[in-house]
């Protein structure tokens, strides 16, 4: 990529930091993320503008390195984690609230790792009956 779009989308990343609003995302997707670093993963996937991972880091006062490593310490023996001031510096420079969120399925019990089977079993046989009926009807 050229240094002037390089320059624009590195602009147009800070001018994001800006927004105060953030979106809330799908709750369902939410639900299904199995580890922290997975939300870390969504909350950059639907970002408002495409970030380079050397201009999170940047913003987070990390090298990429270990942003790397926090972005991806579900993969790795030691569990890597952004402290609570990251967290919500990257929601805010994403624009949405995909950690937030996750954070409180976790406390709620609602996240689907955190189901038993037979729970979940009769989940997906509702929505599987519902969406039979759907086609039919």
């Amino acid at each position: 990529m050229s240094n002037s779009k390089q320059q624009i989308q590195h602009e147009l990343a800070l001018l994001a930091v800006v927004t105060d609003q953030l979106r809330t995302l799908d709750g369902h997707l939410i639900r299904q993320l199995p580890t922290e670093q997975a939300a870390y993963r969504h909350c950059i996937s639907n970002a408002r503008v495409v970030f380079d991972d050397s201009d999170i880091a940047e913003t987070l006062r990390m090298s990429r390195s270990i942003f790397n490593r926090a972005k991806n310490g579900d993969h790795y023996r030691r569990n890597y984690t952004l402290t609570a001031v990251q967290q919500i510096t990257l929601q805010k420079l994403c624009g949405n609230r995909a950690i937030e969120q996750w954070r409180q399925e976790l406390q709620n019990g609602d996240l689907h790792i955190q189901r038993p089977i037979a729970q979940r079993e009769q989940e997906l046989e509702a929505e599987l009956a519902r969406l039979r009926k759907q086609r039919a009807g």
